[in-house]
């Protein structure tokens, strides 16, 4: 989400990986858990977390000229 909010914004690439390593945003994401009542809910949100966090991981390799095809 963070991605598509700074597109918009005018933000840069690099102005999203600082905030994917705040805590601003661990305390989003757990917060965000938090608020979901049914256990497939989270479920649901932990696979979405399992997805984004090698996103992040390769969008700031690759930020970082370190691409491997």
């Amino acid at each position: 989400m963070e991605f598509m909010y700074s597109a918009h914004q005018e933000e840069t690439a690099l102005d999203a990986l600082r905030y994917w390593s705040s805590e601003e945003d661990n305390i989003y994401i757990e917060k965000s858990r938090e608020k979901l009542n049914f256990a497939l809910s989270r479920e649901m949100f932990d696979r979405e977390i399992e997805f984004v966090n090698p996103f992040r991981k390769r969008f700031e390799a690759e930020c970082d000229g370190d691409i491997d095809f």
